[in-house]
């Protein structure tokens, strides 16, 4: 089996408040087990490693946690496929979020480094321990609309997200990383969407043909090393 066995399905990205979950919720309510397995985001699956690092052993500690979720994630999709047989896959989030966390705390005076993290990546998906999404939706809307979400989310009793994602320059360091991925991609594997001035019905069906659009494999793999050093040199 090659490293291109191990990546598979689309992944929605975005910052918080743009409708990755929700979108994702109303597919797994809408449709029978066997016909989409769902990855839940990495917080669903374990805990998140401590924020921010105080160290350089800390820095490299937080990039295991995220592995080992991954691992995990991965397990979920194996034991689907297992059970189900080679059906589509949607990840809530992947390791565009992970490196664009890594490079958002570089350039922000924190202990991070998305080229060991894209490594740490490529290096399991090479010894074919975890899959990773090839097919990337990424999900914006206006800032307005994401602080009125918010507002939103934490009167319905949701606790805030951390601080530090609020931030109205980290949003767009995201929302930048986001987007420049989609240049590591062939055309047909990417899609952007503005969830302000559509439904959620809207939104949910079109990732849903997004998703039945995809390959079931690629030929050529994501370089997500090549994606994390290009960035660096943004910083």
């Amino acid at each position: 089996m090659g490293i291109e066995d191990n990546w598979r399905g689309v992944c929605l990205e975005g910052v918080s408040y743009v409708g990755k979950s929700s979108a994702i919720e109303l597919l797994r309510r809408t449709l029978p087990e066997s016909d989409l397995i769902v990855v839940p985001e990495y917080a669903e699956i374990g805990n998140l490693p401590p924020f921010p690092p105080t160290g350089r052993s800390d820095s490299i500690k937080a990039i295991s946690v995220i592995i080992d979720l991954e691992r995990k994630r991965t397990d979920l999709v194996n034991d689907s496929l297992a059970r189900y047989g080679d059906i589509p896959v949607v990840f809530d989030r992947g390791p565009a979020s992970c490196i664009a966390f890594q490079y958002t705390m570089s350039i922000n005076g924190f202990l991070g480094d998305p080229v060991v993290m894209a490594e740490a990546f490529m290096k399991q998906v090479s010894d074919g321990n975890i899959i990773l999404p090839f097919g990337h939706i990424h999900l914006t809307c206006s800032m307005e609309e994401i602080k009125l979400r918010e507002a939103r989310t934490l009167a319905s009793g949701h606790r805030p997200i951390m601080e530090f994602l609020r931030r109205v320059d980290v949003i767009g360091s995201f929302t930048w990383v986001f987007e420049r991925y989609k240049k590591y991609l062939p055309d047909n594997l990417t899609l952007s969407l503005n969830s302000q001035d559509k439904s959620l019905a809207e939104i949910t069906s079109r990732v849903w043909n997004f998703i039945q659009t995809q390959p079931s494999r690629i030929d050529e793999t994501p370089d997500l090393i090549k994606f994390a050093t290009d960035l660096k040199t943004h910083s």
